[in-house]
């Protein structure tokens, strides 16, 4: 079985055709997703229709790409309007209504290229919306598909026999407020002779994990007091080139249509302990009895699929047995009233078995709060979400979010208690978040930790006018830089306050503009190519500092700054 982490595994394909001044919206989709026609309309909303068309074609070639599902939607929510590309490669998407629309490509043996203008990055995100006026053919749209990349070998143990049935995945690395994440990109499972196929990825830089499946399979046969063959054995996950410390790993280089063979990796086995302890639901005011206790990663590992839960008794109690040292995260879920809800606790293995762990699932919570603004510009306080985004559950997604009223009031409802980085979104680009204040205290990088009975208030400060600072990047020769990346991080003490860094990419005269920005003192650095987070490492950025320019209030009214990109040698 294959899976893919799929928010990080689609990727979008947008380019506006040059000179199209673009905008549009959709019809009806069939069971089968394809756009059918629609009920009869009027002539006035005929006239109306627009058309897309355009050529998709195999990177670094004019080989055309039969067959190849080309998806239209509707920038806010809609139908879809779906075609295949015919034999030249060339589709048209007709009977579209003005709207803003994005475009994506799918074709199985290809992952997702972007072009020049509209690139879809590390650093710049999904590419831009289209835009589809009344009555409009735009046309000679052209999208260059990579081919996708496989990185493929044999998993053995010690023994040098092959590991049936082992979990391999591919992880991608990000930097996370300062710390380095590995995240699963794709998983497969090795076959009969121990064989694995990592396909589908996109070029870049890959982790390779692998790790046995029956890691913790119950009924093992357990130790005598003092019999020393019967010692509990498993076998510990292992990074390519081998080795279980994440620290060891090297990253593997895929490129466009490339297949990477890799060497032999072996698992051996290990030492293995038992962990038990007991579940408490909060929420029901029992001892869970039932679904479900996890054991996933620790060590800022995310797979996307922690394997097999344990069932605990009647009176909460599990156990897990084989399980080797390292850093885990413990993960109890539980149903009450319709609703899923968890708890998560993470633990140190060593060479001794753990007893009386103890969870509790606790009931997310309500919070109520007011948006307050300061400064010149106005703001329609009814245009403001605020977002509360989970920072201590890898990349999940258990954030949430609230509209805010006209009188600025809002609520978070079902919070789960836990640790969350606050934002303001659809707010004015000028415009920044100055406080957050919970329970009447100052959040500092307005951070909160949120416990089981919190209620408020929040109370969240935006500040209007933000400073705005523009500039242009050149190369080492001085010529201007297109689609560099632009990154302005807090100087000093403020270097760990992670809302404050902004970051965007230049247009194709090499021109930026970042706009949002609290008072305070800045770095701003340049890279013609860096990996997305990679400025949250110190580590990282530390050496860079002399290629740095420094930013402070006073550049609120310069007109140009002017960036040299960091050489490749310098990082």
């Amino acid at each position: 079985m294959r899976v893919v982490y799929l928010a990080r595994k689609v990727f979008l394909l947008f380019l506006v055709s040059a000179g199209a001044s673009p905008q549009a919206i959709p019809q009806q989709v069939s069971q089968a997703g394809i756009t059918t026609p629609s009920s009869p309309a009027s002539a006035l909303q005929e006239q109306t229709r627009s058309s897309i068309e355009g050529l998709v074609v195999r990177l670094g070639t004019s080989e055309p790409i039969m067959k190849a599902q080309v998806d239209v939607y509707p920038v806010n929510g809609g139908a879809t309007y779906r075609r295949l590309t015919d034999a030249s490669g060339r589709f048209v998407v007709d009977g579209i209504e003005p709207g803003r629309y994005k475009i994506r490509i799918h074709k199985v043996g290809y992952v997702g290229y972007v072009g020049q203008d509209y690139g879809e990055d590390a650093a710049a995100g999904p590419g831009e919306s289209l835009t589809v006026r009344p009555d409009q053919t735009i046309s000679d749209l052209s999208f260059r598909m990579v081919p996708e990349g496989v990185v493929s070998g044999r998993i053995a143990d010690e023994d040098g026999a092959p590991v049936v049935d082992a979990a391999v995945t591919a992880l991608g690395m990000e930097v996370r407020r300062g710390q380095r994440e590995l995240f699963a990109i794709s998983t497969v499972q090795t076959n009969d002779l121990g064989e694995y196929r990592l396909y589908d990825l996109r070029p870049g830089r890959y982790y390779v994990r692998a790790a046995s499946q029956e890691q913790y399979v119950k009924g093992k046969e357990r130790p005598k007091s003092n019999d020393a063959a019967l010692v509990r054995r498993a076998y510990a996950a292992v990074f390519y080139p081998g080795g279980s410390d994440r620290k060891g790993a090297v990253a593997v280089t895929v490129s466009p249509g490339q297949e990477v063979p890799l060497a032999d990796m072996t698992l051996v086995p290990t030492s293995a302990v038992s962990i038990r302890g007991h579940v408490f639901n909060a929420i029901s005011g029992k001892p869970l009895n039932g679904c479900c206790v996890y054991l996933g990663p620790g060590d800022g590992i995310v797979l996307d699929d922690n394997g097999p839960g344990w069932l605990a008794g009647p009176d909460g109690a599990f156990e897990i047995d084989n399980v080797v040292p390292g850093s885990f995260t413990l993960l109890a879920s539980a149903s009450t009233n319709g609703k899923w809800h968890e708890a998560r606790l993470p633990i140190e293995v060593g060479n001794a078995d753990l007893n009386d762990l103890n969870l509790t699932i606790f009931p997310e919570v309500t919070i109520a709060g007011r948006v307050t603004v300061e400064g010149r510009e106005t703001v329609r306080l009814s245009t403001l979400h605020v977002l509360m985004e989970e920072l201590e559950c890898g990349l999940c997604t258990n954030g949430r979010e609230a509209a805010v009223n006209a009188d600025g009031n809002f609520q978070l409802v079902d919070v789960p208690p836990g640790r969350y980085q606050v934002k303001i979104q659809d707010g004015p680009v000028a415009a920044y978040l100055k406080s957050a204040r919970f329970h009447g205290e100052s959040s500092p990088d307005n951070v909160l930790n949120v416990h089981a009975g919190d209620q408020g208030p929040l109370e969240i400060l935006l500040n209007s006018a933000g400073c705005q600072v523009e500039g242009s990047v050149a190369d080492r020769d001085g010529l201007p830089l297109p689609r560099a990346t632009v990154v302005l991080v807090p100087d000093g003490q403020r270097r760990q306050f992670y809302s404050l860094y902004k970051h965007v990419k230049a247009d194709q005269a090499g021109n930026f503009v970042l706009t949002g920005i609290a008072p305070g003192d800045y770095e701003l650095f340049a890279w013609n190519d860096v990996e997305y987070g990679e400025w949250e490492d110190p580590d990282f950025l530390g050496p860079l500092e002399p290629y740095a320019a420094g930013v402070n209030d006073e550049d609120c009214e310069r007109k140009s700054i002017a960036l040299k990109a960091i050489p490749e040698s310098g990082h």
